[in-house]
């Protein structure tokens, strides 16, 4: 017993050693191959497949401007900066009318109206223009439309007497700026030449050029029958054009005063006609 070696009994080996490493090392493979693919789907559900967002398209898109809508192509103008601008559409122009006066000859104002009425009337009758003009509580009784201030005094000296003290009075007739579309242009752009024209017809007709007043008169309603324009007020004035060449025929065909009052007719019925429009 006593020779006899005691051996000592040797650790135990863990008979799974090399297992644990395999494990280990096929863990970690798996671990790489999972966040490889976890990586590409992130990538791809991020970005979409085959589009990589560059910084310049990754901003906030512009704000389209709705297209205009069908039967609506002033819109459409605006979006290309070709506005049209506001209440031009159809208007062409505008012309200014000039001041005029003629003189007119007070005969008589009364406080009753049916008094002035007879007066009128009675004017009238022996060939004079007369009208009656409201003036407070009286009504005047006014006579003729002289362009030129001379043949007013003519007149006023024929009605003065004793009892009566006629007085000249200056009528204004005040100008006026007209405007007009595309379609009434020529109408209006030929307007202001009858008007001139016409007034001094008159006055050479008070003067005693009547023929050739008449002749004027007559060129200037061949001159409105062909224009296109506003068909009411183009009628008004050849029916105005008419009436007038009609007194001046008159005044051609008659002598002293008669030709005179039918002048003086020509003149008050321009004179009402300028006066309206």
């Amino acid at each position: 017993m006593a020779g006899r070696r005691i051996r000592r009994p040797e650790p135990k080996r863990r008979a799974g050693g090399a297992g644990c490493l395999l494990q280990f090392l096929v863990a970690a493979v798996c671990a790489v191959a999972l966040g490889y693919l976890f990586g590409n789907y992130l990538f791809s559900s991020h970005y979409g497949t085959g589009s990589i967002t560059t910084p310049e398209s990754s901003r906030s898109p512009a704000v389209q401007k709705p297209a205009p809508s069908v039967g609506d192509p002033n819109k459409g103008e605006a979006q290309n900066g070709t506005d049209a601008p506001q209440g031009s559409v159809g208007q062409a122009g505008s012309i200014t009318l000039p001041d005029l006066a003629v003189f007119q000859v007070q005969v008589g104002a009364f406080g009753q109206a049916a008094n002035a009425d007879r007066l009128v009337q009675q004017l009238r009758s022996q060939g004079y223009a007369a009208e009656k003009v409201a003036a407070g509580n009286l009504t005047q009784v006014r006579v003729g439309a002289f362009f030129g201030r001379p043949k007013a005094d003519e007149v006023r000296a024929a009605f003065t007497t004793e009892e009566v003290k006629p007085v000249v009075i200056t009528k204004e007739l005040k100008g006026k700026k007209v405007s007009y579309g595309l379609e009434e242009e020529e109408y209006y752009k030929l307007l202001p030449t009858v008007v001139g024209s016409l007034a001094e017809a008159l006055l050479n007709a008070e003067e005693g050029a009547v023929a050739a007043a008449q002749g004027e008169v007559n060129e200037l309603l061949a001159a409105v029958q062909q224009l296109t324009g506003p068909q009411a007020a183009k009628e008004e004035l050849i029916a105005q054009l008419t009436g007038i060449g009609a007194e001046l025929k008159a005044a051609a065909g008659a002598a002293g005063e008669q030709q005179g009052r039918a002048v003086s007719r020509a003149a008050a019925a321009f004179a009402q006609w300028y006066d309206n429009l």
